[in-house]
């Protein structure tokens, strides 16, 4: 199986100070990869550049066989979406706010919508404006309209910081249809070990801005070689 998306050499810096290394990183089509490691270890960072938000300083991001080195034709950045941990919305409704990937794509697609507040629990508040939701609820509508156009690539920094038990179940449930229905490929941040343990695939271990351990999740959360890595996952450096 091709790789959608691979990292060669990668480093980013900020300042004249490197904050991110990646010597090498594949990501696979339908998987989906955690990202661990403790806070300002550089993740959002990583998601930033698959995201395509941020080039690297140093590197190579080669996207479905495609140097991304230049300019990005906007049908590619069309494929990528990313769900920011402080999730912002536009000063309409929510059904608005969902439906906007759609409506700047050219597509009507009202059921498509609906059905979407209705899996992430937010249909009551479709015609709220967006501005009066809880934490909880903006994070949820966000993810909503991440999901409703179908992405090729789903980028989720912390999408359930903000959510009570029930939410983070229908939320999870959400991003496991988006896998198995639609193929979609997932890269998700999360600091709920519990959490990768159900949805990912593969992690990569991050830690001081460099990507140390990378494969099946079994692995490197339970069998990390990395020390320091190791320690992460049990407790031992702060999260």
């Amino acid at each position: 199986m091709s790789a959608i998306f691979e990292l060669h050499q990668i480093r980013q810096s900020f300042g004249g100070r490197t904050v991110l290394e990646v010597p090498e990183l594949m990501i696979n089509p339908g998987e989906c990869l955690g990202i661990i490691g403790p806070s300002g270890a550089g993740k959002t960072t990583l998601l930033r550049i698959l995201a395509l938000l941020d080039r690297p300083a140093w590197g190579e991001v080669i996207y479905r066989g495609q140097s991304l080195n230049g300019a990005v034709p906007i049908e590619i950045r069309r494929e990528i979406t990313m769900v920011f941990q402080r999730a912002a919305l536009l000063d309409k409704t929510v059904y608005e706010n969902v439906e906007y990937g759609l409506t700047i794509r050219g597509i009507d697609d009202r059921p498509g919508v609906e059905d979407m507040l209705e899996m992430l629990g937010i249909a009551h508040l479709a015609q709220q404006p967006a501005i009066s939701l809880s934490g909880g609820e903006l994070q949820r509508a966000a993810v909503a309209r991440a999901l409703v156009i179908r992405p090729r690539i789903l980028l989720l920094d912390e999408p359930t910081a903000n959510l009570d038990p029930e939410n983070v179940t229908i939320l999870e449930k959400a991003i496991k249809r988006t896998i198995t229905d639609d193929g979609t490929t997932v890269v998700l941040v999360s600091h709920n070990l519990h959490q990768i343990e159900r949805l990912a695939t593969n992690v990569a271990g991050v830690l001081d801005g460099e990507v140390v351990e990378h494969g099946p999740v079994q692995d490197v959360v339970h069998n990390a070689t990395n020390p320091k890595l190791r320690a992460f996952v049990s407790g031992g450096i702060s999260r």
